[in-house]
């Protein structure tokens, strides 16, 4: 007689209904702290060594008083000195590899981008001759890309792309700025002319630019992207009260993230695994949350204790392949904000299909399209064997009910 394969599952959505997606999902949280001496803390990438790099406020001291800067878990904070030629030596630290190269740019449309590796800066990114530049990122071979600018609303801004120990060249010479590339040597960003509205791109010296669509909306806009040409972003409707978060992969184009408040939504960051980290605007605080496939999303808050860490998610920023998680917060211990990183368990929880370090109701979904042999990645197909006995099949769905029902 044939399986039911459809029936048990159903079995598995009757059993749990009142389950909870509150509550501590076992993240290790780091508050980074601020730089000695400084007014404020800014972190803005994470490399998948649980490296930061951001910048600080001086505020009433000598310049500069802006200073980009690097944070890892065995030195803490280093302060970077100024870049060579900039306004008072002011600078943004704005990304950072995982070989330690750093990238960042003079902040508050000053001066260009930089690089700085081995304790030497190459400014860069001045296309078209734009007198400055802001940085999108830094790849593993020290690749920049970015933005060239001046100070006028008339000029259009142009994505540049800035080839370690080779070329500085124009992306979009009709206009557009690049946000993120990757270790492939993609670019993605906006193509952003002057007559017309702006629209979300992927480039690759294949192809060149390739827009990504709207969601049938007026304007997209790229954040971020993966190792595999994975884009996510934001499209907005025309009058501005619409925002969508979006993804973007070959297999599937342009599609919408299930993010609550779904016209209130950004996609901010991706990982190689194709794990994404947003915000949805909401009355009071934002909501942060963490999309690993699926129907749902997972509240950032609901990672680790926040009550015992004593602050508040105000907006995440990134998410690298370890799983670990770049917030800020608003630290009530100090009080003030501050950026943290979270670090997942370094066991897996049993049942957790998703590998967002809960085992909850976002579980369900993964663990029925894997047990009915839907074709999902290897990790998922791994973690949906309960039991560990090496196959995915029916004895690993008693396994999974018990797992969500204990305490």
């Amino acid at each position: 007689m044939k399986f039911n394969w459809t029936a048990l599952i159903l079995s598995i959505l009757v059993a749990l209904p009142s389950l909870s997606l509150a509550g501590s999902g076992g993240y290790e949280s780091t508050v980074l702290g601020v730089p000695a001496g400084a007014d404020s803390v800014v972190g803005v990438r994470l490399n998948n060594l649980g490296h930061v790099a951001g910048w600080s406020q001086y505020f009433g001291q000598a310049e500069p008083s802006l200073k980009g800067w690097t944070w890892t878990p065995e030195d803490g904070f280093t302060v970077l000195p100024p870049p060579p030629g900039f306004y008072q030596g002011r600078s943004r630290a704005m990304d950072i590899n995982d070989n330690g190269g750093v990238a960042g740019d003079g902040g508050y449309d000053i001066g260009l981008a930089w690089r700085y590796e081995s304790g030497v800066y190459t400014v860069t990114g001045g296309v078209e001759g734009m007198p400055g530049a802001y940085l999108g990122g830094i790849n593993n071979a020290g690749d920049l890309a970015g933005t060239a600018k001046d100070d006028t609303i008339t000029t259009p801004d142009f994505a540049f792309l800035d080839e370690s120990g080779g070329s500085l060249s124009c992306l979009t010479p009709g206009g557009g700025r690049a946000t993120d590339l990757n270790d492939n040597g993609q670019v993605c960003g906006i193509v952003n002319p002057l007559s017309g509205p702006f629209e979300a791109f992927r480039w690759d010296t294949a192809g060149g630019i390739q827009t990504l669509g709207t969601l049938g909306l007026a304007f997209s806009h790229a954040n971020r992207m993966n190792d595999g040409g994975d884009v996510v972003g934001v499209a907005t409707s025309g009058s501005g009260n619409t925002n969508r978060a979006w993804i973007y992969t070959d297999a599937g184009g342009m599609q919408a993230l299930p993010a609550p408040y779904l016209n209130a939504s950004s996609a901010i960051a991706i990982n190689n695994h194709g794990h994404v980290v947003g915000i949805s605007e909401r009355s009071g605080p934002d909501l942060n949350w963490l999309w690993t496939g699926g129907e749902s999303v997972t509240d950032i808050a609901a990672l680790f204790d926040t009550v015992a860490a004593n602050v508040n998610v105000l907006s995440v920023r990134d998410i690298n392949d370890a799983g670990q998680i770049l917030v800020q917060v608003f630290d009530n211990n100090v009080p003030g904000l501050r950026m943290l990183v979270l670090t997942p368990p370094g066991n897996a929880v049993a049942g957790d299909i998703n590998g967002d370090g809960l085992l909850n109701m976002n579980d369900v979904g993964p663990f029925a399209s894997a047990s009915i042999g839907t074709p999902m990645s290897p990790e998922h197909m791994e973690r949906a064997d309960v039991n560990g006995d090496g196959a995915t099949n029916a004895s690993d769905i008693q396994t999974f009910i018990d797992a969500m029902m204990s305490p």
